[in-house]
């Protein structure tokens, strides 16, 4: 069983000149894989627009945070909660794409007090076995790409290399979600300081999570009563719309808007139309 013992955090502070909010900050967490930069200038942008102290927080195993061999969603949440506490926030708005969204709902679960609302990017409460199982796939062929990448003499050309090894490899019906990746992709890698690529966060934990969905992520328990808010993608295979009745059970406030044309990265397909969804929700 994991320890509920926390992990340090990494993060970036973003703030916007002058008559800064900084007692109810906004925190922003990614997805899966994923590293803070993986939200491009949408932090800075918040933080100009509210005027509020910003914080884009890298999760355990992923990008400058610790790594631990203990990893599951619910982890992130004990983690977070205790990065809440090392800002001494007075409260938090909670913005989260994917794995990030899930430990924005179990914190505003576990401690809705200090919690003034949270904003969840393309993901619902329940799990579903056939995107569990998409994901384990993708993630067993980027570490399989980590392993089989030949000596490159650029980052972009271990990029072409990783996006290539995963396009050819994953069933047609899913090479949809996966074409023109590249640019994606670039994040998930790093070139070190002798040269050789690695991945940016802990592949070999964080594909050993998703084996058991089990012990991945526990039931949602209790009622969070505070503004909440769903942005999905309407082309997105986790069709966060279907499961409203289910999500209100759990925050019975929630609101849903749909961005066309997006997918599970709404942020970064549907730019945008995103930030315009987020800052109205920030803004309420």
């Amino acid at each position: 069983m994991a320890s509920c013992k926390p992990v340090t955090l990494a993060f970036k502070v973003f703030e916007a000149g002058q008559n800064v909010e900084r007692n109810n900050p906004i925190i922003i967490l990614h997805g899966l894989g994923g590293c803070k930069e993986h939200w491009d200038d949408i932090p800075q942008k918040v933080a100009e627009a509210t005027h509020r102290r910003v914080y884009a927080v890298d999760a355990r195993n992923h990008g400058d945070s610790d790594w631990s061999d203990e990893f599951n969603f619910d982890l992130n949440a004990v983690d977070l909660i205790h990065f809440i506490e090392q800002i001494a926030a007075e409260k938090v708005t909670i913005v989260g794409h994917s794995m990030g969204g899930i430990t924005s709902m179990k914190t505003a679960l576990k401690i809705p007090a200090k919690v003034e609302k949270i904003v969840i990017e393309d993901v619902g409460v329940l799990v579903h076995k056939g995107i569990l199982d998409f994901i384990r796939l993708v993630f067993s062929l980027h570490e399989q790409a980590i392993l089989n990448m030949p000596k490159v003499s650029t980052k972009q050309e271990a990029v072409k290399f990783f996006s290539d090894f995963v396009y050819e490899r994953v069933p047609d019906e899913a090479k949809s979600l996966v074409r023109d990746s590249e640019d994606k992709n670039s994040k998930y890698l790093k070139q070190n300081s002798d040269g050789s690529i690695s991945y940016s966060s802990n592949i070999k934990v964080l594909r050993k999570s998703l084996e058991n969905e089990d012990t991945l992520v526990s039931k949602y328990e209790g009622v969070f009563d505070g503004p909440s808010y769903f942005i999905y993608g309407k082309k997105s295979m986790f069709n966060v719309n279907e499961e409203a009745e289910t999500i209100k059970k759990h925050f019975p406030k929630a609101q849903f808007v749909g961005i066309e044309g997006a997918t599970h990265n709404v942020h970064s397909d549907a730019p945008h139309p995103f930030f315009e969804a987020l800052l109205k929700f920030l803004n309420e």
